[in-house]
């Protein structure tokens, strides 16, 4: 016995801090004034204990600008599982902005917009248990890097223009050999 109320609304509050993690079983009992036993029971989980978050992942590694960035993170719960995960990130020191991440296969995925060049971007994430516990991540950063300029033929812009010239240069002192 744990608790007896002679008035309504009878209830109680049970603080389970200090129960131990797992299923329970909740039995109430009333009695009227003839003596007459009334009884139900309710099977509860008790999960005190937050997530763990076991990954969070970046794709691109080192994105550029206007490219959209892929975060994924995967976490776990021993008690109860984990009901949801949200993206928190920020560009520029800007205010917070939250995505609600999908879940596939074990694995929560969501996005961030792409950015212009040379903005740092500040992200983290949560992850909450059925029971409402959270845990929340590092915060992790990556700045935006300029696109690189078009290659031709495997070279960069620069490097085609330098070839360009030492083969004019070349045709020129052929042209003067020859005279």
């Amino acid at each position: 016995l744990v608790f007896t109320d002679y008035a309504e609304p009878y209830q109680y509050e049970w603080d389970t801090t200090g129960e131990e993690e797992g299923s329970h079983t909740i039995l109430a009992k009333a009695y009227d004034a003839e003596g007459n036993v009334g009884s139900d029971e309710v099977s509860v989980v008790v999960d005190n204990t937050a997530p763990e978050i076991t990954s969070v992942l970046r794709s691109p590694d080192k994105p550029v600008e206007d490219e959209i960035v892929l975060i994924s993170a995967q976490a776990s719960d021993a008690t109860s599982g984990i009901s949801a995960m949200t993206l928190y990130y920020r560009a520029g020191g800007g205010p917070w902005k939250s995505v609600k991440m999908s879940e596939v296969g074990g694995v929560w995925s969501a996005t961030i917009p792409g950015q212009p060049a040379g903005t740092t971007v500040e992200y983290y994430v949560v992850a909450m248990d059925k029971a409402g516990n959270t845990a929340t991540s590092q915060i992790y950063s990556y700045t935006v890097a300029e696109k690189p300029a078009p290659a031709f033929f495997g070279l960069e812009l620069w490097q085609l223009l330098l070839v360009v010239i030492a083969i004019l240069i070349v045709a020129l002192i052929i042209v003067i050999a020859k005279r």
